[in-house]
């Protein structure tokens, strides 16, 4: 199963014999994993040196290479090049998908994430008026959700989920440890969109010409909920910064499971099951044959990653 490593501190990251080495301060032994067995190396070590050869070495192997920032939040990302043979085949499928079928795509998208943002209410606060309001928004969604049903949904859940006097986007431990959680998720997307060898800046809603990964903040949406609920359900022990124990369980949220496709997978092949099905969105155009991810609630049992 492929590893998602998280590196608290590390004097140097290098390569050899296909693997990475870990290596620390004060002449520990190094710790080695192969790079076949690993998906994401998430890095907070601001001062850690990294070879070029490594850099070359991870695009090689499609593995993605997350650096946070000061505020330990996930800043930049290194991500496969060129590691598909069809990019350019599917960068005409992604410039000629025309505007009815984008808005269909996305009318979808929406709907799935309310679907499963009153799945998380009725798991949380079980606030009946809002599950119930969160029903009649997704029922009101129409292609490209002109109405904005997704706006309306997000003010009454977030409201039930943590409060009214919660701002989203405002400076707190919440808004702080959704952003983590967000980061990740939206990391192994954008991975899996530079492995399918899609134009990750050709957006289905998105279409910003600062944001290089309008695709993959459009494929996000209805995984964001497995965040909101670890959160939620950790909200007590939320501080800013945020512990190394939530950043390990956001990470490890990857490895949560989803239903999607008439199965249960670990959120991480989810996403790679959601990207490869929206290549096959691109060529027949069958809206049908879209498979989203359905929430299911999480287990804390399952935390199987490498941290350092």
């Amino acid at each position: 199963m492929a590893k998602h490593l998280y590196i608290q501190k590390a004097a140097k990251l290098a390569y050899a014999d296909n693997s990475i080495f870990i290596i620390k301060e004060g002449g520990e032994k190094p710790l080695v994993f192969s790079l076949e067995d690993i998906d994401i190396i998430l890095l907070e070590d601001k001062n850690c040196i990294i070879t070029s050869t490594l850099l070359a070495e991870l695009g090689e192997n499609g593995v993605s290479l997350i650096i946070c920032g000061k505020d330990y939040l996930p800043k930049s990302q290194v991500i496969p090049l060129n590691y598909h043979y069809k990019k350019s085949s599917l960068l005409r499928l992604q410039q000629q998908l025309l505007p009815y079928k984008k808005k269909k795509l996305w009318e979808a998208i929406v709907k799935q994430k309310i679907k499963n943002q009153a799945n998380v209410i009725q798991q949380t606060s079980n606030d009946i008026t809002a599950f119930e309001r969160l029903n009649q928004y997704r029922l009101e969604v129409k292609p490209g959700d002109e109405t904005n049903m997704e706006g309306a949904a997000a003010r009454e859940y977030f409201s039930s989920l943590f409060g009214k006097s919660f701002i989203r986007f405002s400076d707190n431990p919440i808004s702080s440890a959704l952003n983590y959680g967000y980061g990740i998720i939206a990391s192994s997307i954008i991975r899996a969109v530079a492995c399918a060898g899609l134009e990750d800046n050709i957006g289905i809603w998105h279409d910003s010409e600062q944001n290089s990964n309008n695709l993959s903040y459009d494929l996000i949406e209805p995984f964001r909920q497995i965040v909101d609920l670890f959160v939620f359900n950790n909200r007590t022990k939320i501080t800013y910064p945020l512990s190394h124990e939530i950043k390990v369980g956001m990470i490890s949220l990857l490895n949560e499971e989803i239903s999607i496709d008439n199965k249960n997978a670990k959120i991480c092949n989810a996403i790679e099951i959601f990207v490869n099905e929206f290549v096959e969105y691109l060529k027949n155009g069958d809206i049908s044959k879209v498979s989203l991810p359905i929430f299911n609630p999480i287990t804390n049992d399952s935390n199987e990653e490498e941290n350092e």
